[in-house]
């Protein structure tokens, strides 16, 4: 699991790390592509999007292209700032989503928010007070996105420790849906992308 040193460094090339993970169809980013369309599709009408690890800003910079006004969290200096040279009228807020204060800084309604390969890093219990807390951020009708390393239930789980073998990482908090719903005050669905990634979509209205 790297630390915000490890993101730091990172910054530069993940871009390209993660374009060679999706060619050889490995885990962990194995049907990444498929998952950022997945979201888009979802969340590209809105007017105000938050994207939670905005990172480099892979699938928000497409979002801020079509007009949409972005604002992104990441705890990474390196990481916010390729993402602002992509898109330099966006708001980018440093924070630690591992913190209980990290949308203290987050203002507004957003028609969206979303966490892509971002909140795998945080217990499931986190995960729960970091999605319920961020209800009053969301407009009426928004939804909460997360596309992720993902697994419908723990039989899915187990069969993706199978395909990766030695390279799984069991240091990580990767959602399952079945066990992160009963802990979600909204109501959650989830839609398998691959044998390691899905989208769990959260509407509390």
């Amino acid at each position: 699991m790297l630390d915000k040193d490890g993101f730091d460094g990172w910054a530069d090339k993940y871009d390209m790390t993660v374009d060679r993970s999706m060619d050889d169809g490995t885990y962990p980013f194995c049907g990444y592509a498929d998952v950022h369309k997945a979201v888009f599709e979802l969340v590209q009408n809105s007017s105000r999007v938050l994207d939670l690890g905005v990172g480099t800003a892979r699938l928000t910079e497409r979002l801020y292209e079509k007009g949409i006004e972005i604002t992104g969290v990441d705890f990474s200096e390196n990481m916010l700032a390729a993402a602002r040279k992509k898109m330099p009228k966006a708001t980018l807020v440093s924070a630690d989503l591992s913190e209980p204060d990290a949308l203290d800084g987050v203002t507004g309604k957003f028609d969206a928010i979303i966490a892509l390969y971002s909140i795998h890093h945080l217990t499931d219990a986190r995960k729960a007070e970091l999605i319920n807390g961020a209800k009053k951020l969301l407009s009426r009708g928004g939804a909460f996105v997360i596309g992720d390393v993902a697994f419908g239930n723990g039989a899915e789980r187990e069969e993706c420790i199978k395909a990766a073998g030695d390279e799984f990482d069991f240091d990580e908090y990767y959602c399952v849906a079945d066990k992160l719903a009963p802990l979600i005050e909204g109501k959650t669905e989830f839609r398998k992308i691959s044998f390691c990634a899905g989208v769990i979509t959260v509407r509390f209205d």
